[in-house]
């Protein structure tokens, strides 16, 4: 996945479960990395998948809306497919690898069995 969608997704996660974050202090969740999450963070709330509630008077939280909700799914389905065609891309290499190691050890018994003789 690339940075960009890594970053989205972890801001969404990280709001998801962070309910009771006052919005002042939600910064503090990425610790030192904040200046890394800014930007990605103010394009979430332009594209209006995050919005400001208030939790008990006074003080305000960010919350996922649905269109959130859906971009996590969505994120994370990517992400799951990525992942599913790098193992598949793996597999496949292990596979060969073990057919030419096959062919490699009976061609080199062959050929003992020709040195014999």
């Amino acid at each position: 996945m690339e940075q960009a969608k890594s970053l989205e997704l972890e801001i969404l996660l990280t709001v998801k479960n962070n309910k009771t974050v006052p919005t002042r202090k939600f910064h503090e969740l990425f610790e030192q990395g904040w200046n890394l999450y800014r930007s990605k963070f103010n394009e979430l709330i332009v594209k209006k998948f995050l919005k400001i509630a208030t939790q008990v008077p006074g003080i305000c939280v960010f919350e996922l809306n649905s269109k959130g909700e859906y971009r996590i799914d969505e994120l994370l389905t990517e992400s799951a497919r990525e992942i599913e065609s790098t193992n598949s891309g793996i597999l496949n290499f292990l596979k060969r690898f073990q057919l030419n190691e096959f062919r490699r050890d009976h061609l080199s018994q062959d050929t003992t069995v020709l040195e014999t003789n």
